[in-house]
Parts: C-alpha cells; sequence; structure tokens
C-alpha cells in the first residue's frame, strides 16, 4: 500500500505538470483519449493475466520448480500484444473515425498521431506485468509496485524535455520511455530471482493449457471492463472543448485513492485468497473475504463522502497552475465529487472478482462483473450526461459498481458459499451514517470558513476523520475494534 502511494502520487505528478502547461485544451482532449485508448489496455488486460497466471505458477513452483510454462505465457502475450499494437497503429484512423466520432475533423489527425506513437508501450507494458506478477506470486510487492513509478516520470521527463520542440507528442514520447524502463525494471528483479529467460512457446504443457482455459474469459471481463473509459472518452467528445481533459484530471485523485486503498490491498489478496480457497475448509477463507470486504467499506465510504465535500481546495491545491485557471477548477471539482463517490461500490466488486479467481473462476467475473459494468456504463451514462454535462459521465461510474457489486455478491453467496450478507448490510449502514454525519460537517466548514486551500484542506480532513470516528464508536462499529486489535499486535512486537 505504501508503494501504491508513492506510485500514486507519481501519477498525480504527472498530470499536475500537463495541467501546468496545456490546461483543459483540445490538445489534452487528443491526449487523454489516446492514452486510455492505448496504454489502459495493459493495464485492464494484466489482472486477467495474473489471475490465470499466478495460481497456476504457484502450483508449479511447488510441484515441478522450471519455468517452462512461464516461459509460453510470457512470449505468447509478448507477440500477441505486438500484433495488435501494430495493427492498431496502422488502422488508427479508423478507430479514430469510430471511437472518437465526436471529435471534430480538423482534430483527429493529432489523436491519429499520438496514439501511432503510444502503440510500442502496449507491447512494453504488457511485457512487465507477466514480470511483475512473477514477483507478486514470490510476495515481492515492494518492487513489484515500485515499476509503475517509471510511466508517470516518463511522462514528467517528456513534459520538461520533449515538449518545448515536440508539442503535446512529447508525452506519448515519454509514456513510451516510461514502459521501456518499467520492463527494464522488473526483468532486473526477476533475474535475480534466479528466472532465465529462453523463447519458448510449448502448446502441448499442460499448465499452458489450463492457463488459456482461465485467461479466456478473464481477457473478456478485461476487455469489458477498459471499454468502460472508452464510452466515457466516447461521450465527452461529444461535449464542450476540454470536457476529456476535464474528466481525466477529475478522476487522477480518485485514481491515486483507489491505487492506495483498492489495487494493492487487491494485489496482495490474490495470492492469499488462493491459498486459503486449496483449504477444505472454507471458513477461513470466507472469514477473509469478508473482513477485507468490511474493512474496505469502513474507510472508503467517509474517505468519498469527506472528499466530495472537500472538492474545491482539493482540485485547488493539485491543479491551479499556468494554463489551468478558476473556470478549470470549477469544472474539474464537480467532475471529482460526482466521481469519488464510486471508490466503495468499485472495491465491493473488485474483492468479489479476485475472490472468484482465486478459486480459478475466471468466468463469473467477466460475464456478469465486467459485463454488468458495460450494459450500466452505456445506459446510464447518455442519460446522466443529458442534465449533469461531464460530471454525470462520473456519477454513473457509482450506479455502475453498485450494480455488478450486487451482482457478484448475490453469485459468490449462492455458488461459493454463504457471506454473512447481514453483517456486511450493517457495515455498509454504519458507514453511510457516520460518513454522511463527517459529510455534512465539512461541507457546513467549507463555506463558513474561508482561508487557504491547503488549511481548509487540513481542517476538513481532521473534523471529518474525528466526528466519523466518534459516530462509528456510537454506532459500535466491529472494525473500530479490528483496528484496536491491530495497533495492539504491532506496538506489542516493538516491544
Amino acid at each position: 500500500m505504501t508503494v501504491a502511494a508513492i506510485s500514486a502520487v507519481f501519477g498525480v505528478l504527472r498530470e499536475v505538470v500537463v495541467a501546468a502547461e496545456f490546461g483543459t485544451t483540445a490538445e489534452t482532449d487528443a491526449y487523454f483519449f489516446s492514452f486510455d485508448l492505448i496504454v489502459r489496455l495493459p493495464e485492464f488486460l494484466m489482472p486477467a493475466v495474473a489471475g490465470a497466471l499466478i495460481p497456476i505458477y504457484m502450483r508449479s513452483r511447488e510441484e515441478s520448480g522450471d519455468n517452462r510454462f512461464v516461459l509460453s505465457v510470457l512470449n505468447t502475450y509478448m507477440i500477441a500484444l505486438t500484433i495488435f499494437s501494430a495493427t492498431i497503429a496502422v488502422l488508427a484512423p479508423g478507430v479514430v473515425a469510430i471511437m472518437g466520432s465526436g471529435f471534430p475533423s480538423e482534430q483527429r489527425p493529432l489523436v491519429v498521431g499520438i496514439i501511432r506513437i503510444l502503440a510500442p508501450s502496449m507491447t512494453l507494458l504488457g511485457i512487465a506485468g507477466v514480470l511483475r506478477s512473477l514477483l507478486q506470486a514470490d510476495n515481492k510487492f515492494f518492487v513489484a509496485q515500485l515499476s509503475n513509478v517509471w510511466l508517470s516520470i516518463g511522462i514528467v521527463v517528456g513534459a520538461i524535455y520533449a515538449v518545448p520542440h515536440l508539442g503535446i507528442n512529447g508525452l506519448p514520447v515519454g509514456a513510451v520511455g516510461g514502459a521501456a524502463f518499467q520492463v527494464v525494471w522488473t526483468w532486473y528483479w526477476v533475474r535475480r530471482s534466479g528466472f532465465q529467460y529462453r523463447f519458448v512457446i510449448d502448446i502441448r504443457d499442460q499448465r499452458f493449457k489450463r492457463f488459456l482455459t482461465l485467461l479466456g474469459p478473464a481477457v473478456l471481463g478485461a476487455t469489458l471492463s477498459w471499454l468502460v473509459p472508452v464510452i466515457d472518452k466516447f461521450l465527452a467528445t461529444f461535449l464542450e472543448e476540454g470536457a476529456i481533459a476535464t474528466l481525466s484530471f477529475g478522476g487522477r485523485p480518485i485514481g491515486l485513492l483507489s491505487r492506495i486503498f483498492i489495487n494493492s490491498i487487491v494485489i496482495a489478496a490474490l495470492p492469499v485468497f488462493t491459498a486459503k480457497a486449496l483449504l477444505e475448509d472454507p471458513t477461513e477463507y470466507r472469514q477473509s473475504v469478508q473482513r477485507t470486504l468490511s474493512t474496505l467499506v469502513f474507510i472508503l465510504v467517509p474517505t468519498s463522502l469527506v472528499l466530495a465535500a472537500l472538492r474545491v481546495p482539493v482540485i485547488e491545491i493539485l491543479f491551479e497552475r499556468g494554463a489551468f485557471d478558476s473556470a478549470a477548477v470549477a469544472r474539474t471539482a464537480g467532475v471529482f465529487a460526482a466521481g469519488v463517490l464510486v471508490l466503495a461500490p468499485a472495491a465491493i466488486g473488485v474483492v468479489l472478482s479476485t475472490g472468484f479467481t482465486a478459486m480459478e473462476d475466471t468466468k463469473t467475473p467477466a460475464i456478469f462483473g465486467a459485463g454488468t459494468n458495460v450494459i450500466v456504463k452505456a445506459t446510464v451514462a447518455p442519460l446522466l450526461m443529458m442534465p449533469l454535462g461531464v460530471a454525470g459521465i462520473a456519477l454513473s461510474s457509482t450506479f455502475m459498481y453498485a450494480t455488478s457489486s450486487l451482482v457478484l455478491l448475490m453469485l459468490f453467496n449462492r455458488r461459493v458459499f454463504d457471506l454473512r450478507r447481514s453483517a456486511l448490510g450493517r457495515s455498509i449502514v454504519r458507514a453511510l451514517v457516520a460518513g454522511a454525519a463527517a459529510g455534512v460537517a465539512v461541507e457546513w466548514m467549507t463555506r463558513v470558513v474561508d482561508t487557504a486551500s491547503l488549511l481548509k484542506l487540513v481542517l476538513g480532513v481532521t473534523l471529518g476523520a474525528v466526528l466519523y470516528l466518534v459516530v462509528s464508536a456510537l454506532l459500535r462499529s466491529p472494525e473500530l475494534t479490528l483496528l484496536k486489535e491491530r495497533y495492539g499486535t504491532f506496538r506489542t512486537r516493538d516491544q
């Protein structure tokens, strides 16, 4: 989680640099549209590959110890991504004509050019992702997660040194450089673990066949998940200039929180869930999933509500400089407030999907999780966009994840074992009541206290945290007891 925070901070830093240099303009619209289309795809595919790879790799390592199966996976994935990225680069004008049909005709050549520059990063990030999965399976989470920093560093370097010569095209050049260094970084640490590379694709290996069986549904789910931000950007092309950039800048702090509190826990949970799913007694596995869900709800519900109340100071501190003016702050703050509510329902959906994957069930998350997300997004986002504009697109993600999480929860209880739904429901209700009390108080504070943005943010977070803990104690939230037990454990170890 600590390394995820470091990586996320670098991600915010790169957006701060882009915002100061270009603001919310047609150029940043083109860049963010292309970035989500190309760079986000391997990011969405990687959990699918890891979900199919890690359980089989862990078993294989215990049984035989050879890495032939892993080499087959790495080489096949590398070839597939290379072919796909080359195809995207060649067909870029047609891709933009369909998926970016809302762009004015004079803006489309810029989008096409950025897509073609970014295309190699798809293969590079895919290779780094497979190597990162091996590090995660070996419990080397620190160096694995730290690899994500290099993409952001590459973009920042591109903004400083390449943008003065290449304009907005300097950003994708920096992204490709950062992706290349991700490969170097992960390869170095995998080699230190004794991994030796050879070009091997053994299609007769039973482990490879099992991997492909699990990968098919997982890739379907990953592709559907990738379509969600693509739908957002597609709809935003029909709004005013700068809408895509506003959506991206407003989503960056949310991405930071998601990476810290959701992605890092899920990355660590997959090997743990997998080990517990192998036990004959499912009680320990059920308790682990239940505890993870309740803890994330306890943390993320108040975080969402308090930060929605602090939307303006958050965006002012992060982005208000250079070309990013007060008007851009107001638009982006609305998007941030609407989008940050997604954290808790997204966490529930992701944890349940990880629970299915740990039992080598990749079909359920793909069909009923990601599939539900696309259907709800495509239905709700246009409806909310009409009255609320770009903020409506951001808000639709909350409805999307709430629906898919409910579907996955029902399936988990029916097909696997019965989570204590009443206990989880009570945790959600307690968190909502205490979080609403904290959010309302912080909203009132932001309206009556006239001070610098940073001080207002500190006061708001402090007030919200104190009120939330007090109300949670009055409601006797069991998660408080868990935190006390953990604190006592750590203190004893220190002594």
